[in-house]
């Protein structure tokens, strides 16, 4: 997989991503601010966001949240081949009147690929430097090399936009 995208739809068995959904999308979930997308727009736009777990130490490794998740996660995890996981990421952008960019960006790990798992379909979507295109469709995972520019844009037909993002080798 040098620059290849993968898009992989119906990911998880139905009743496993319902149920990482109904987690999600729960009243109960807690969502942390951050006042940017990419650093370089730091107070200009904003997402909320939930670090289920990180290699670095600032996050002391896993959430709360995480051993909730944790058999979805062992799912994802044999499914996607991972060795080393270095980051699980859950991003939430709320409805806007446009579809609103990100920005272009690497997550910032040296890992060999990076997953984004859409929880929710909407009008949002991912795009690629190179061009391509994913639409925000539940259930579906987009693979592709950590090095790959990319950006996401919110939606104006739900609620929310809601992401799950994995780096790893």
């Amino acid at each position: 997989m040098k620059n290849e995208i993968e898009v992989i739809d119906n990911f998880l068995p139905t009743y496993q991503f319902k149920s990482l959904k109904n987690i999600l999308f729960s009243t109960h979930f807690p969502w942390y601010f951050n006042n940017c997308i990419i650093e370089k727009d730091k107070g200009k736009k904003y997402q909320l966001f939930h670090v289920l777990y990180d290699l670095k130490k600032e996050y002391n490794g896993r959430t709360q949240k995480f051993g909730e998740l944790e058999p979805i996660i062992n799912l994802i995890g044999q499914k996607l081949n991972i060795t080393r996981l270095y980051r699980i990421k859950a991003n939430l952008r709320p409805k806007s009147f446009f579809n609103r960019v990100g920005g272009y960006h690497v997550d910032g790990y040296k890992c060999s690929h990076t997953a984004i798992f859409y929880i929710n379909t909407n009008n949002g979507y991912t795009e690629f430097k190179n061009g391509t295109k994913v639409k925000s469709v539940e259930n579906r995972m987009v693979v592709f090399p950590s090095n790959l520019e990319h950006q996401g844009y919110t939606c104006s037909d739900q609620l929310r936009r809601v992401v799950v993002n994995f780096n790893y080798d």
